[in-house]
């Protein structure tokens, strides 16, 4: 792929006059606390039988109220999935050293092993949270995945998305679980990295799939799109299959930037494996999302997404993603 230089002005898990559920948080999961602690500067752990979060010293800057709850959610990763699912909240935005997270697994690894760090980004559609997955590689230790969560790199720290510029109060949180059997693969995207995991089921066959729908969607923005005004970028960090809920083919998150520049907005592209052997519209509809997330980087907001009630031109963007599905639909 040739990569792309285009400058930008500006710059993660769901149209007016309908609202959609979004396609991987898709309903708020029953929660049930299982510990809790007072956190501060010199470290602390939290630990239960299947689940253990090491904070060590000055990690925090502060002392933090810090809880642990099981999630009853089903996993978007289906049998891909080694763990329950958990969430720790009231973790700050950014923090100094990293955290260590072990956790138990069920049944056998192979492939590659991830610890999921799942953090609330935005769905730009619709302004709605939606979960931001981070791939943390994950090392196996007697029946346990440990992986070490990095909080400055803007990879994988704890986010609250801003409504609007008056509301800073949101709560702070990240969920973790483990899966495996997965692969990952490095690929390029207008000039900038970014990682695709990938089921091993769906490796050799829909991977490379992908990866040349991305790069047609850019060639065709180029080309037919954006003609005269330069290479087109876009913010798209990692692509990750899962099951998706509802119709959605593949769906653009966004993790908004911590305000003191620390943490970096971060795109990511969630791909529907339930809609893999219909590639002629998974290739519209990759295109369709590649798309938004150039679209998204002009956004006066940028860094920090604000609901689309808050954006005058939102709907001009969703008329263009509409009209481009025919441009996408050509070879």
């Amino acid at each position: 792929m040739k990569p792309y230089t285009f400058v930008l002005l500006g710059v993660l898990m769901v149209c007016d006059g309908c609202k959609k559920e979004d396609p991987i948080l898709a309903q708020e999961p029953e929660q049930k606390e299982i510990t809790e602690a007072k956190v501060g500067t010199s470290g602390g752990v939290l630990k239960t039988e299947a689940l253990q979060v090491t904070i060590p010293a000055g990690a925090f800057s502060s002392e933090e109220d810090i809880h642990l709850t099981e999630l009853s959610e089903e996993s978007i990763f289906g049998a891909h999935s080694r763990s329950g699912c958990y969430k720790i909240d009231g973790l700050p935005e950014t923090f100094e050293i990293p955290i260590k997270i072990t956790i138990a697994y069920q049944g056998t690894l192979s492939g590659e092993s991830f610890l999921l760090v799942g953090e609330e980004g935005i769905n730009p559609e619709t302004g709605e949270v939606s979960v931001i997955y981070n791939f943390l590689p994950a090392a196996d230790s007697s029946g346990h995945l440990i992986a070490h969560m990095k909080g400055i790199d803007g990879e994988t720290t704890a986010k609250s998305v801003n409504k609007s510029s008056e509301d800073d109060t949101s709560k702070k949180w990240i969920t973790v679980e483990s899966i495996s059997d997965f692969f990952s693969a490095s690929l390029l995207l207008s000039g900038d990295s970014c990682k695709m995991y990938v089921p091993a089921e769906n490796k050799d066959a829909y991977s490379p799939m992908i990866e040349d729908y991305l790069e047609n969607a850019l060639r065709q923005m180029n080309i037919e799109i954006f003609t005269g005004i330069g290479a087109a970028n876009v913010n798209i960090k990692s692509v990750f299959f899962a099951n998706l809920s509802g119709e959605d083919y593949c769906r653009f998150a966004w993790r908004n930037g911590s305000k003191d520049g620390r943490k970096k907005p971060k795109g990511v592209l969630a791909v529907n494996i339930n809609k893999l052997d219909d590639g002629d519209h998974m290739r519209i509809m990759v295109g369709r999302e590649v798309l938004r997330s150039f679209l998204f980087t002009f956004d006066p907001q940028y860094p920090h997404m604000r609901s689309p009630d808050e954006i005058p031109h939102h709907w001009l963007n969703q008329a263009v993603l509409t009209w481009s599905e025919t441009e996408f639909a050509h070879e």
